[in-house]
């Protein structure tokens, strides 16, 4: 089978460029954006493998572009800084005590049957994903006060589940987790 577009091209390298993507950008996340990115590139390019000398290297010349670029955007990115350094810490955690990341689970699942669903949203909002009172109060058109409100609320009843069930190391680990 002669391969005659890009399209068909980026099919059977697809592995290989997520792989080449992952080691480079360090998130799966961003590397399936990226790798999404690089196949659009190619679907409007109007070109076919034919056009081009070397096909396979000239995807992979895409991916490395990609790549280049991301790292510019992030050197000026504080906040895709910190996502990059945290996505590492959470990585080597996970690598170095895999049983960390289930019992982590496990008191998440607990935390999630113990607060309201505001509470949830907001305070996933805050430890998962980062945000500041600010950022979630405006997300969620509520005042800041509101949203200091129930994070403390939120605390209060994890602090005083985990008090309550002696899951003293739990929260060591938990804690951990979260910085």
């Amino acid at each position: 089978m002669q391969i005659d577009t890009l399209e068909k091209l980026f099919i059977e390298h697809r592995d290989a460029m997520l792989v080449y993507l992952k080691v480079h950008v360090k998130s799966h996340d961003l590397a399936e954006d990226l790798l999404q990115d690089i196949y659009l590139k190619i679907y409007v390019s109007n070109k076919t493998a034919l056009d081009i000398d070397q096909p396979a290297s000239y995807l992979f010349s895409i991916a490395r572009n990609m790549v280049i670029d991301y790292w510019r955007k992030v050197a000026v990115d504080k906040r895709v800084q910190e996502e990059f350094w945290n996505n590492m810490e959470k990585e080597r955690t996970i690598q170095e005590f895999p049983f960390l990341q289930h019992d982590k689970n496990i008191l998440l699942n607990e935390i999630n049957q113990i607060l309201t669903d505001q509470q949830k949203i907001i305070f996933s909002l805050n430890r998962n994903d980062g945000f500041s009172y600010n950022e979630i109060a405006e997300q969620l058109h509520l005042s800041r006060s509101t949203v200091k409100n129930h994070m403390v609320s939120a605390l209060k009843k994890i602090r005083t589940h985990m008090l309550e069930n002696k899951l003293y190391p739990a929260i060591l680990i938990f804690l951990s987790s979260l910085l």
